[in-house]
């Protein structure tokens, strides 16, 4: 299994807007007391001191308590919202400067092209956040704005990996500072998905990258369109895994994963197809119990890794949002300690991708 970036998250029955900014804040206030150093990390400072995420987490439960009213839903939101535009920056920063201390020196590798793209979606970030909050039950899936991943075979361990990108829609900005990256690694996307200006028909949704794989350093590039506007080869191999994968249709809905060389070589490209529920696959063995959502995933390219399915990981409601215990006893102790250590900071387990308890990919965190 693959890239959780790719996931469309269909479940959008969540808190109300100052329950989530109270999570993030949270999980902030954990990091920093957990890993102090990330205050001022290693790519750059996070924008909130400790004092800071404390005073501010003392204000959105007085705003809590302010409105506990749904009457005044949209007077408390305002004023959640200004508090986003602090609190949502100061997270994201905060948790790259951890997983750069805990994990892998991402910002060691981090090119001066994709540090600017990294600025605009810090600017981005509570917009996109907001817009994707007021938009629940008016639209059929959101994408997965961030994610950092770990691939675990056995003892070997790649937390290397890391995307970053839209969970609405992307802005002129972003896919300037996105453009600017392929330019600086020679990238050149196919003829069919080159335009992914506001027009195009295949709309640009993040870049990920992979520093844990021998040789060259792996860049991804994830647009996200409508079927009917595959081109004709990508439309059989969707109408033949329907055919052969599901009960009913796939969402018209679909997302394309590109993977290159940090020089620019095409490794792979990867088409994501959603059915609305995993009751819909065919064979029900390759779907654990616990298993919120599903995608099918078709890799064509020189990494040669076939067909697959992608995983939703199944929560309790919120505010509590906790996976099923099954994921974490599905784990190897190397997954397991990966597992815990997102756990102790306030961070749940989003996706995965599952072959055995040997052999596994994670993906964090969930959103609330």
């Amino acid at each position: 299994m693959s890239d959780s970036e790719g996931s469309f998250d269909n479940d959008t029955t969540v808190g109300s807007f100052l329950e989530d900014m109270i999570h993030f804040c949270g999980v902030l206030q954990k990091v920093l007391a957990g890993c102090p150093a990330a205050v001022e990390g290693p790519w750059g400072p996070c924008g909130m001191s400790i004092a800071e995420a404390n005073e501010a987490m003392e204000k959105l439960k007085e705003l809590e308590e302010k409105y506990g009213d749904e009457e005044k839903e949209m007077e408390r939101d305002g004023e959640v919202a200004g508090w986003a535009e602090k609190v949502l920056p100061a997270f994201h920063v905060g948790l790259l400067n951890w997983h750069c201390l805990e994990f892998y020196p991402l910002h060691e590798k981090f090119t001066p092209e994709y540090n600017e793209y990294l600025k605009e979606f810090l600017k981005n970030i509570p917009k996109d956040y907001l817009e994707t909050f007021l938009l629940q039950g008016e639209r059929e899936y959101f994408l997965s704005a961030y994610s950092f991943s770990h691939r675990v075979k056995g003892v070997d361990q790649n937390s290397a990996r890391v995307s970053y990108g839209v969970a609405y829609q992307t802005t002129p900005a972003l896919t300037e500072k996105a453009l600017a990256v392929f330019k600086a690694h020679n990238i050149t996307l196919p003829d069919a998905f080159s335009d992914i200006s506001p027009t195009g028909k295949f709309q640009f949704y993040g870049l990920g990258w992979d520093f844990g794989v021998s040789g060259d350093a792996h860049v991804k590039i994830y647009l996200h369109g409508e079927a009917a506007d595959l081109p004709v080869d990508y439309q059989k191999k969707r109408a033949e895994a329907q055919e052969t994968a599901i009960t009913g249709e796939f969402s018209p809905h679909v997302l394309i994963a590109f993977t290159y060389t940090d020089k620019g070589a095409y490794l792979e490209d990867k088409l994501y197809l959603y059915p609305d529920s995993p009751s819909q696959v065919k064979d029900p063995t390759a779907i654990p119990s616990g298993t919120l959502n599903v995608a099918y995933v078709i890799t064509s390219g020189e990494l040669n890794r076939g067909e697959f399915w992608q995983l939703d990981v199944t929560h309790s409601p919120s505010p509590a949002c906790e996976p099923i215990p099954e994921w974490r006893e599905r784990l190897n102790a190397q997954g397991q300690a990966i597992y815990d250590k997102y756990h102790e900071n306030g961070m749940r387990l989003d996706t995965l991708g599952y072959g055995s308890n040997d052999n596994f990919t994670l993906y964090f965190p969930f959103e609330p």
